[in-house]
């Protein structure tokens, strides 16, 4: 509804919320937006948010060059509400626009190929979804078995509702950590997360915190026992998880030295 009174109006007020939008992703310290339409558009509007998501690409670079501006495959070229699970001739003019596309989840391995021939070598622009509640795809602790296939291609992957770890387990905080573990590890082969980028001489202190527990620590010492939650707390949400003949590296809540968890080398 926002965007059928504002952006789809005129070419100058799509110019307009692209620009603020820019403004609050730079004030706020924002990656970026995942633009989703999905509403029928006139021709008029389908004209309009290619050139909404041309000008939020460039003031966004401008403001920040590390930005990401990524639409979401909903909308063709001919104002449809159609997902089409791929970059065809009916959405390439979108990727076109800006520096990605998350495309939909029930995708094949033929629309898999044809993308690879539709996307003008931007293999890494193009975000192919799962979902990981496995609605309409391969998901669940099997997400590994997409994310290989997608790997083939040199694709990105864009995974949607990674919260199932914690629907499944919930209120069971340890449950949790053991399938978030899982989960994780399963992945790390074909999408594993980017290395840590340290300046010079610079430390780097974390104590592990996922933003909510069920008890502090302060130096090592039990401070209190209930369950808290503040994402302002959150220090790294999930880690590089180490797997070899040696030894097994997790997080771990049964006891911490400040926050709520800690590593737990095994």
């Amino acid at each position: 509804q926002w965007y059928q009174r504002r952006v789809r109006g005129t070419p100058e007020t799509a110019i307009h919320y692209a620009k603020k939008l820019a403004e609050i992703a730079h004030s706020y310290n924002f990656d970026g937006w995942l633009i989703n339409i999905e509403n029928i558009l006139n021709a008029d509007g389908v004209n309009n948010i290619q050139i909404f998501l041309q000008c939020l690409t460039l003031e966004s670079k401008a403001l920040n060059e590390e930005s990401s501006i990524i639409w979401y495959d909903a909308v063709t070229k001919e104002g449809k509400l159609e997902w089409q699970d791929c970059v065809s001739d009916l959405n390439s003019c979108f990727l076109a626009c800006c520096d990605g596309i998350f495309l939909n989840y029930t995708w094949s391995d033929w629309k898999l190929k044809l993308t690879s021939e539709l996307c003008l070598g931007r293999f890494k622009d193009v975000y192919v979804g799962i979902d990981v509640w496995a609605r309409g795809c391969v998901g669940k602790f099997e997400c590994h078995i997409s994310t290989e296939k997608i790997s083939e291609y040199g694709f990105s992957v864009a995974l949607f509702a990674p919260a199932w770890c914690y629907e499944q387990t919930k209120p069971n905080f340890s449950a949790f950590l053991v399938h978030n573990n899982k989960f994780w590890n399963l992945l790390q082969p074909t999408c594993a997360p980017k290395p840590l980028q340290l300046c010079h001489n610079t430390d780097y202190v974390t104590n592990f915190s996922f933003g909510f527990g069920r008890k502090v620590y302060k130096y090592g010492f039990l401070l209190f026992l209930e369950s808290w939650y503040n994402l302002a707390k959150q220090d790294v949400p999930f880690i590089n998880f180490i797997k070899n003949e040696h030894f097994e590296v997790s997080i771990s809540d049964q006891d911490a030295f400040e926050g709520s968890t800690s590593l737990k080398v095994e």
